[in-house]
C-alpha cells in the first residue's frame, strides 16, 4: 500500500508488528532507525544527485527496461548500514557502467534506448515537472529520500538515430505509443514525465 501510495522509489522503513500499542518501545525504535536512516541517506544523496549522470539510481524506472531497474523497484536497501550501502551502491554503479553506459555516456537499455544525461545548463534550474498526480508529484522531487537536481532530465533516442518507435510510460503510468508522433527524440525525467507532451 505504501509502495502504491508513494512509488517504488521511495524510501520506506517498517516498524515491527511486535511494537504495535507499545508506545514507547516504538519511539526509542524509530530514534533509533532515524540515525542509521541518515547516514544512508547521504550514500543515497551522493548517487542521486552527485552522481546522477553516471549512476543508475535517478533512472526513470518504468521506462528504462533493464533487471537492475527491476532490481530498484524492492526493498533493496532493506537492513543495511551507510558503510554497506557505500558499498552496495559503488557495485551497482560499475555494474551499470559496463551492463548499460556507452563511450558516448548515454546508458542503452534492453530496448537498445539511448538515455543521454541532460548537461546541467539544459535543466534550467527549474523544478522537475511533477504530473497531476500525487504519486507523479512525489516522484518527481525525491528519489529514495533525498532530493533530484532540479530539472535533471534523459534525452532519449534509439540507437539507430531513427524514429522512435517503443511505448513510453507517463508520470501517471499511462502507456505512450511513440511510433505515430515521428519523433526522433524525447525528454524523460526521473518520474518518468514525458516532454514534450503530446
Amino acid at each position: 500500500m505504501l509502495w502504491h501510495s508513494f512509488g517504488r522509489s521511495a524510501w520506506i522503513e517498517f516498524v515491527p508488528s511486535n511494537l504495535i500499542n507499545k508506545d514507547r518501545p516504538t519511539r526509542i525504535f524509530i530514534e533509533q532507525k532515524l540515525d542509521e536512516v541518515f547516514g544512508c541517506l547521504h550514500q543515497i544523496y551522493l548517487y542521486v544527485y552527485g552522481s546522477r549522470k553516471t549512476s543508475p539510481v535517478s533512472l526513470p524506472f518504468e521506462n528504462f527496461r533493464s533487471d537492475m531497474t527491476s532490481e530498484f523497484q524492492k526493498y533493496w536497501y532493506r537492513g543495511r548500514t551507510d558503510t554497506d550501502l557505500k558499498k552496495h551502491l559503488a557495485s551497482l554503479a560499475g555494474r551499470f557502467r559496463r551492463e548499460h553506459t556507452t563511450s558516448e555516456h548515454s546508458h542503452r537499455d534492453d530496448r537498445k534506448l539511448l538515455f543521454s544525461p541532460a548537461e546541467d545548463g539544459a535543466c534550467h534550474g527549474q523544478p522537475h515537472p511533477t504530473g497531476s498526480s500525487r504519486h507523479a508529484f512525489i516522484n518527481g522531487r525525491f528519489r529514495f529520500g533525498s532530493a533530484l537536481y532540479p530539472g535533471f532530465h534523459y534525452d532519449v533516442t534509439a540507437e539507430n538515430r531513427s524514429t522512435l518507435e517503443c511505448i513510453l510510460v507517463n508520470a501517471e503510468g499511462q502507456e505512450r505509443a511513440m511510433k505515430s508522433e515521428k519523433r526522433t527524440y524525447i525528454n524523460i525525467f526521473p518520474n518518468n514525465y514525458l516532454s514534450p507532451e503530446k
